[in-house]
């Protein structure tokens, strides 16, 4: 805590307490006052959701009611706050507690006054006001601060209306709430358009606490690939909301439109709804979301499969690119950097075999990866597949997409390269061994996350 921060916390409080009595002060003589201001609401109806079909109608509607004028709120500001002592007071005191240029302090203290006066008007208790010093100081001393996320996606459908992930992480049904919109009449005809979005198959919502916008960012991509980790489904954030509960970081919203339905897609009923809360909970503490997330940070053989599996779920194209895009995934985790010889014999026995130990058919597996392999090295080499071959792509690239995204939650508990070159070692050795297979099912058996298996 920095030297004087008990003082500053006090002053603040001086402050608010003096705001308070010259707020009412200028709500009596009249320089300030509430506005009747008009504006247009869209509301929803005949809202439908589910896989068989989602959608809304809109309707639009004008009120009319009292806001407090935010022009005579600045104004007042100015006239009657800014050169108050108790403004000088925590200025000077922010300036030198926490070593900031004048300037900057007086602009930290504008912020927290601008809010005691919008919450004096709004008649907010004593506790609101311990609440607000309390994110002040929490923001002038760099503190965490609390975030509420709030991600529109696809690729996933519930059949219950909630599903609690973990602590602070919730996944539910799209309410016709979500999409109802009241702005002002004025900026109607352009807010409203922008606000409305297609129905997503999920919400996620998440409160934590995050030191920088990269944690912040990481914690929201890890609930993301948490779900597409645990089936096959090409799981995305449509428009991602961002609130802090801070005065010095601001709400925002980022959106993706890919301008394509979701290309793999599963649902969640009640029975898998304790498996999904115990994977999200353990897998999200292993993904290495930083290094997914930063593109000029250091790749691995996790970020690559990782990647490669996100590519070939999310990414437009025919189904013998993203095929291809999914055995990459495949070669980064069960090959070694300097094999070059029978590489597509070694992926299809070494896949078939660790599969093989959460119940897979080796040989299927096997199988699969061959001949997956020869269409990836077909296309990459510029050949053309036939047309009647295309449907059994299609099904054969869920197969590869599912025994990666499996081999994906096993290698993110191997550590490092190491680690994932010494488990190979293992699974070449099982097919000889009978003390090596007893040692790879130990092994394997022991994994703190349990990949889930899903019937394909």
């Amino acid at each position: 805590m920095p030297k004087g921060e008990d003082s500053t916390a006090n002053f603040a409080w001086d402050l608010g307490s003096r705001i308070s009595e010259v707020v009412g002060d200028g709500v009596k003589r009249g320089l300030l006052s509430e506005k009747w201001q008009l504006f247009r609401r869209l509301t929803i109806d005949d809202f439908r959701y589910g896989p068989s079909g989602s959608g809304y109608k809109t309707k639009q509607s004008t009120a009319t009611r009292q806001v407090w004028d935010p022009f005579e709120i600045h104004d007042f500001f100015v006239s009657h706050i800014e050169h108050l002592p108790e403004t000088k007071k925590l200025a000077n005191s922010i300036s030198e507690r926490y070593d900031l240029q004048p300037v900057q302090a007086e602009y930290n203290t504008k912020a927290l006054a601008m809010a005691i006066i919008g919450g004096t008007l709004e008649r907010m208790n004593r506790k609101w006001l311990n609440d607000l010093i309390v994110t002040f100081a929490n923001d002038l001393a760099g503190s965490p601060k609390k975030w509420h996320v709030e991600s529109h996606i696809e690729g996933i459908w519930l059949e219950p209306d909630e599903v609690e992930l973990s602590d602070g992480t919730l996944l539910r049904k799209p309410t016709p709430e979500d999409f109802e919109r009241e702005v002002l009449a004025d900026i109607a005809d352009i807010a409203l358009p922008f606000e409305t979005s297609c129905v997503p198959g999920a919400i996620l919502e998440s409160d934590f606490l995050a030191t920088s916008d990269l944690q912040r960012d990481v914690r929201a991509e890890q609930e993301i690939l948490a779900l597409r980790l645990f089936d096959v489904g090409s799981v995305y954030s449509l428009i991602t909301h961002y609130t802090p509960t801070s005065l010095f970081a601001f709400s925002f919203s980022a959106s993706t439109q890919r301008g394509f339905a979701p290309s793999n897609q599963y649902i969640i009923d009640s029975e898998r709804v304790p498996s999904l809360q115990d994977f999200v909970k353990g897998v999200r503490r292993i993904i290495p979301a930083d290094r997914f997330l930063l593109d000029f940070g250091p790749k691995d053989h996790m970020t690559v499969a990782i990647q490669r599996y996100s590519e070939a779920l999310l990414k437009p194209g025919p189904p013998e690119s993203r095929l291809t895009l999914a055995i990459m995934g495949l070669e980064a985790l069960y090959l070694k950097s300097r094999e070059r010889s029978e590489l597509s014999l070694r992926l299809s026995q070494r896949v078939g075999k660790c599969l093989a130990c959460f119940g897979f058919e080796p040989l299927r597996v096997f199988n699969d990866v061959m001949r997956s392999y020869e269409i990836r090295s077909t296309y990459v080499h510029g050949g053309f597949l036939e047309n009647d071959k295309r449907s059994s792509i299609e099904k054969n690239l869920r197969r590869i997409l599912n025994y990666l995204r499996v081999s994906i939650v096993i290698f993110l508990q191997m550590q490092n390269e190491e680690g994932k070159d010494a488990f190979i070692a293992l699974l070449q050795h099982s097919m000889l061994e009978e003390k090596a297979q007893e040692k790879l099912n130990d092994r394997l058996e022991d994994l703190e996350v349990q990949p889930p298996i899903h019937p394909q």
